[in-house]
């Protein structure tokens, strides 16, 4: 397919998601959380075609003071559907009470909403089986909500930091495209394929 363009785009999977305003190198675990964070509201920002795009403070302003586990939360202009996502770059699971916590903050988002709402777990490391457990019995009470955990591949691991969170935020954008239809933009304005 064409999509109107002069040319078809050419496909750019493992692309680097440059941010000249992060430093990667020296970095703690907790910077590095923080690098990653970032990297993601940065590539949301300015590659996606979405809309109302909020940081974790604009959802604690809007929602309240217990709504803190949301980091990202954008609309998807053509499905009337919300996404809020965790973004979490630590070598350690998340605990069950975490993830608890997050699903509220989701519900608490799909409450005030018409949207379908979506609730992504971006993780280094794959959420517990418990936690997975909480994730489908969520899926199966309420058809407004849904969520997945998107996680780096263990083969990943050992990857220079920066290129290691980039392969996740590839996997997050592949998942936007193939089952959302949300493109991905280059800075020119041309689509990547993926």
């Amino acid at each position: 397919m064409n999509y109107g363009l002069s040319r078809p785009p050419k496909p750019l999977f493992g692309k680097s998601y440059f941010n000249p305003g992060i430093a990667y190198s020296n970095t703690n675990s907790r910077q590095a959380g923080i690098n990653f964070e970032n990297q993601v509201h940065y590539i949301i920002s300015n590659s996606l075609s979405v809309t109302n795009i909020c940081r974790e403070r604009d959802v604690i302003n809007h929602y309240g003071t217990t709504c803190t586990a949301i980091d990202h939360m954008f609309d998807n202009i053509n499905a009337n559907t919300r996404f809020c996502i965790q973004s979490k770059w630590k070598n350690s699971k998340e605990s069950l009470d975490y993830i608890h916590h997050f699903i509220k903050c989701v519900e608490t988002v799909q409450k005030c909403s018409s949207h379908k709402v979506f609730g992504i777990m971006l993780s280094k490391q794959p959420i517990t089986a418990k936690s997975e457990s909480a994730f489908k019995a969520e899926n199966l009470s309420n058809s407004n909500i849904n969520f997945i955990n998107i996680y780096l591949e263990e083969k990943y691991f050992d990857l220079e930091e920066s290129k290691a969170q980039n392969k996740l935020i590839d996997k997050l954008l592949e998942y936007l495209h193939l089952v959302h239809n949300i493109w991905s933009y280059e800075y020119d304005g041309s689509i990547i394929m993926r």
